[in-house]
């Protein structure tokens, strides 16, 4: 089968024909002789976070000469970026060559009665590529939660890392904090280190009594141990513990205590890899996320940013402020199974005029329904446009220079913008 013919099958396969477990993607597995298994890992779940923590630990332990894998969801430039070498895509070849493998077993279980899912056979061609790529470790983020989601089958990580945490996935995750942490939880094994973002709620004491059930040692850190000294709208400076000055070029204040968790894990993982200060500082500062707080062009200045739940998006709010601008144009859409309520209340009243799209997945409200709810929160002009491309040009000619363009509410929204938004302005 060719290239693009196996992509498409493997998207099409879509979510679970049924509850989410890992039953089927354990037989997939098992038919590679669990490769998860024979490699290295570092397991990161959470809400918020979780690319700019795997991108920092990735970056120092690739920059350490180390060979580090990096499985990453969802892409936002290229379906390669998810599996990653060192920085470097899955090539085509490889990524067809794992395809087809996979493809012809996943073809028998089916006849079994055993269904995989798009991301079951995402996770699947990453760790057999990183097993037979013979990578050091790799840097596994979870997809959707952790206790049932597909990268939860390894058995051991060296490590494992939970970012902060907030209401998201309402109705697959549960509608407290506790139910999410739980879920979140669901990745910390048996006698395995766990290294958890701070907090003083629910969420927090949830992790901590599954951590004390699986006798896994907890670390964490109290924001007070971290010194900012510099915030603005081209870096963070900051100290934490004895990592003195250190920097991130990814953007926003809240990056500062990302780094500082995966300054902690770095730490720890000197005991297994030769691991620098010096390279390690660096790599903080050179690691990049793209669509977080990203600045694609100046007058008017624009920005995307994949905040989708209340947590990031409140976070997003107060980073603007590190900016210089006259009024916000806002594009905006969501996912149904959001708490766009709570989001629009922290974004809508910032905003001086509203240029609301489609999303690009199932998942996706409806946008007569958003348009709707969006009016009620402000009396500023409101358009519903349902092309991606027509209603990225609405928030340009609504802009003047001195304005600021802000797409956020999605990261499938912002992949398409921010495709569109460099196809525009390379014109």
């Amino acid at each position: 089968m060719e290239y693009e013919k196996l992509v498409s099958w493997m998207l099409d396969r879509g979510d679970p024909q049924g509850g989410y477990t890992l039953d089927n993607v354990r037989k997939l597995l098992l038919k590679f002789d669990n490769p998860q298994d024979k490699i290295k890992t570092i397991h990161v779940a959470g809400t918020n976070g979780k690319g700019s923590v795997c991108s920092y630990i990735q970056n120092s332990l690739s920059n350490s000469n180390l060979k580090c894998g990096l499985f990453i969801s969802p892409y936002i430039e290229d379906i390669r970026e998810t599996i990653q070498i060192d920085g470097n895509f899955i090539s085509d070849n490889s990524f067809n060559h794992y395809l087809k493998r996979v493809y012809d077993v996943v073809n028998i279980l089916d006849k079994e009665g055993y269904y995989t899912t798009t991301f079951e056979i995402f996770a699947t061609v990453a760790f057999l590529y990183f097993y037979e790529e013979k990578v050091d470790v790799a840097v596994i983020e979870v997809g959707l939660g952790g206790r049932t989601d597909a990268t939860n089958v390894i058995s051991k990580p060296m490590v494992s890392i939970i970012t902060s945490i907030s209401k998201d996935h309402v109705g697959i995750l549960g509608s407290t904090l506790k139910e999410i942490a739980y879920e979140k939880g669901g990745i910390i094994k048996k006698g395995v280190d766990v290294f958890i973002y701070p907090g003083e709620n629910e969420a927090t004491n949830e992790l901590k009594e599954i951590a004390e059930e699986k006798n896994a040692p907890l670390h964490s850190f109290n924001l007070e141990e971290v010194e900012i000294i510099d915030v603005n709208n081209l870096y963070n400076e900051f100290s934490f513990r004895d990592f003195k000055n250190y920097k991130t070029s990814i953007l926003g204040r809240h990056q500062v205590y990302n780094a500082s968790l995966s300054l902690m894990v770095l730490n720890y993982l000197k005991t297994y890899f030769n691991l620098k200060d010096e390279i390690i500082k660096s790599s903080i500062y050179s690691a990049r996320n793209i669509a977080r707080l990203e600045v694609l062009k100046e007058n008017p200045l624009l920005i995307l940013d994949g905040s989708h739940n209340v947590e990031s998006i409140k976070a997003l709010v107060e980073n603007l402020s590190s900016f210089k601008y006259k009024n916000l144009i806002l594009g905006f859409s969501v996912l149904g199974d959001k708490d766009f309520d709570h989001i629009l209340e922290n974004l809508i009243p910032k905003s001086s005029k509203i240029v609301l799209t489609e999303v690009d997945n199932p998942r996706a409200i409806d946008l007569k329904k958003l348009y709707r709810i969006v009016s009620k929160f402000t009396d500023k002009e409101v358009f519903a446009i349902a092309d991606r491309r027509s209603a990225f040009l609405k928030t340009v000619e609504l802009a003047n220079e001195e304005d600021l363009i802000l797409w956020c509410g999605s990261l499938y929204l912002v992949r398409d913008i921010r495709k569109i938004a460099i196809e525009e302005l390379k014109q």
